[in-house]
């Protein structure tokens, strides 16, 4: 099953004010950085560090974005902690490996499960802060779209 699992109804009820979607899109990129930090060191496959390596970046980076816009951080989500389990130091290289590029598809697609309601969703007021959160999302699409094709390449060629 899927680590990060958004249903229709949990990214209705997610959706619900700006700042409950920014909560929920930066506990997800939290969690798509700290798997991207320990892929650096710990991944085998060249592809899946060269892949780490630009996450981090983009999710550094969003949550940069997310922090200077007033973001408010949520306690360590069950997620988080299902994720550090995952990856447990001891784990081989080629688990991690698979783990990683799991993980990482799997945050990817809840990622877009979030926003494409919460684009979709109009509200009546539109605020400075909506509309700025909105271009972040719009933006991001483009980059989350392409790195779900690369890691379905990734997933598809890695243990050829």
């Amino acid at each position: 099953g899927r680590s990060v699992d958004f249903s229709q109804d949990d990214a209705e009820r997610l959706i619900i004010t700006e700042r409950a979607f920014r909560a929920a899109f930066l506990g997800t990129v939290e969690m798509s950085l700290y798997a991207s930090q320990l892929a650096l060191t710990r991944a085998s496959n060249r592809h899946l560090k060269v892949f780490a390596s630009f996450e981090l970046v983009e999710s550094a980076g969003l949550i940069k974005v997310l922090k200077d816009l007033g973001t408010p951080t949520t306690a360590l989500s069950s997620m988080m902690q299902d994720l550090k389990q995952k990856f447990a130091v001891g784990t081989t290289a080629q688990l991690f490996d698979k783990a990683y590029l799991d993980i990482q598809l799997d945050i990817h697609q809840g990622l877009l499960e979030l926003i494409n309601p919460y684009l979709r969703q109009a509200p009546e007021v539109m605020t400075a802060m909506e509309n700025q959160v909105r271009h972040l999302v719009t933006v991001a699409l483009a980059t989350i779209n392409e790195h779900l094709a690369i890691l379905l390449r990734i997933r598809a060629h890695a243990w050829d």
